[in-house]
């Protein structure tokens, strides 16, 4: 359903055809049901002035409000609508007491500025914070039943109900969604990068650590946007690039465009989630990273050599000290542990 639609069908401006069509979808599953008494509730409040109707603004109020009924009641529209029109009319004739009829701005302006909020508009105390500790990750259900598995040393940032047009949350890290499908309400994701992620209702992994010049987004299924964070009149910023399923692309900083990477197996990106950590010819400074990550591990260079070397494996429930005697026999790389803290260097 198109809110646009909506936003006419609340003004009282829409065609007999398109109060049928928001009326049946409406009603069509309870979602929809509570996002238009949502919808039609913040017009509502949105719109209402300080200043008492005068007693002829009320009596074409309440002939307005019973020919609408009427019409209802005579085209036999569903009984949940038909229960709340009831429910809105006890409510705004109680309301419509301080009501100005006038006075009432445009419902597209005033809903278009309301809907526009994003998370930093939401006060500190509706905001839930999910951090996890290196070595740790986390599952999480969002308000609207999306899925997110956190990845170690990450963090998530959501508001404990959604408001406004969209879902608006905030990863730096590591993340795999599964998000819920809703057409009119899309899921931003904002991260610490020059970059946001726009999606509807998909499986993908996002990887944006703060300390990293490289993010990578993998999608799975459905499709995503990525957007510019670049300030201007579009909060939801520009659309860079659409991602489509089994897709893979990198945003780094200092270049204009994100570029689409061709990996061997996509599904390796988000094996973390699964207990898996797979390298496929990756960098021994990545893997440095994502052991200490994995594992909450100090891990100290000795030798800076050593970070040019290219490592594929792929470990599961193996020990730190199990990983390092792997790395020592498959790669020209030795260790020592001195107070916990791992040291890699050449072998000799």
């Amino acid at each position: 359903m198109n809110k646009k639609t909506l936003l006419k069908y609340i003004a009282g401006n829409c065609s007999e055809k398109e109060e049928h069509e928001v009326l049946k979808w409406a009603s069509r599953n309870k979602k929809n049901e509570e996002y238009f008494i949502w919808l039609k509730n913040t017009c509502v409040s949105a719109t209402m002035p300080d200043t008492k109707a005068s007693d002829e603004e009320m009596t074409i109020f309440r002939s307005c409000l019973a020919k609408r009924e009427r019409r209802i009641i005579k085209s036999d529209r569903r009984r949940i609508l038909l229960a709340y029109t009831s429910y809105a009319a006890a409510a705004v004739a109680a309301i419509a007491l301080i009501i100005n009829v006038t006075s009432i701005p445009s419902r597209d302006e005033v809903v278009s500025e309301y809907l526009s909020l994003n998370l930093n508009d939401i006060p500190d105390n509706f905001i839930k914070e999910v951090y996890t500790e290196p070595g740790v990750k986390a599952n999480i259900t969002l308000p609207d039943g999306s899925r997110v598995w956190l990845n170690s040393d990450s963090k998530l940032r959501f508001p404990d109900r959604f408001m406004g047009n969209t879902r608006s949350v905030e990863l730096s890290g590591e993340a795999y969604f599964e998000v819920e499908k809703d057409s009119l309400m899309p899921m931003i994701i904002s991260t610490p990068k020059n970059f946001k992620v726009e999606v509807r209702g998909t499986s993908f992994n996002l990887k944006c650590y703060e300390d990293e010049e490289e993010a990578v987004a993998t999608l799975y299924s459905g499709s995503i946007n990525l957007l510019s964070s670049d300030d201007g009149s579009d909060s939801r910023g520009r659309v860079i690039t659409e991602i489509k399923p089994n897709e893979m692309y990198s945003i780094k900083e200092n270049l204009p465009e994100p570029v689409n990477i061709i990996a061997p197996d996509i599904k390796n990106a988000s094996a973390w989630k699964d207990g898996r950590l797979v390298f496929e010819s990756t960098r021994m400074d990545e893997v440095i990273r994502m052991l200490k990550r994995w594992h909450g591990t100090e891990i100290v260079v000795d030798d800076p050599e050593i970070l040019n070397f290219r490592i594929t494996a792929t470990f599961r429930k193996e020990s730190m000290i199990q990983i390092a005697e792997m790395l020592k026999f498959c790669a020209l790389i030795d260790y020592s542990i001195e107070k916990e803290v791992f040291h890699f260097f050449k072998r000799k």
